[in-house]
């Protein structure tokens, strides 16, 4: 069914999250679905790997959290964090088209 609108490359809309973007914002702490939509600006619109997508993701929250002067947790942790997270959004995408 068509509505009408068009959809360019330039704008890719991603299941569920929406657009990736590139940057967090330093304004507030980034929610589970700015970090993943960050993730997957790398994996998709650079094409790398997800490996370093999730060390450049969680690199630039642990950034946010130290300038907040929170305390945080090593980067294997919260890389492990990150990829759990990825691996559940996954199996929800598996089931996009199921009813």
């Amino acid at each position: 069914m068509n509505t009408g609108m068009t959809t360019t490359r330039s704008a890719p809309e991603v299941w569920l999250i929406g657009k990736p973007t590139e940057k967090l914002s330093m304004a507030r702490l980034p929610s589970k679905g700015v970090v993943l939509r960050r993730l997957l600006f790398h994996h998709l619109e650079e094409n790398q790997e997800v490996k370093t997508d999730v060390r450049a993701t969680a690199t630039a929250v642990l950034e946010i959290w130290q300038r907040a002067r929170i305390p945080t947790q090593r980067i294997d942790a919260v890389e492990r964090k990150l990829h759990k997270l990825y691996n559940e959004y996954l199996l929800l995408k598996k089931q996009e088209n199921r009813t």
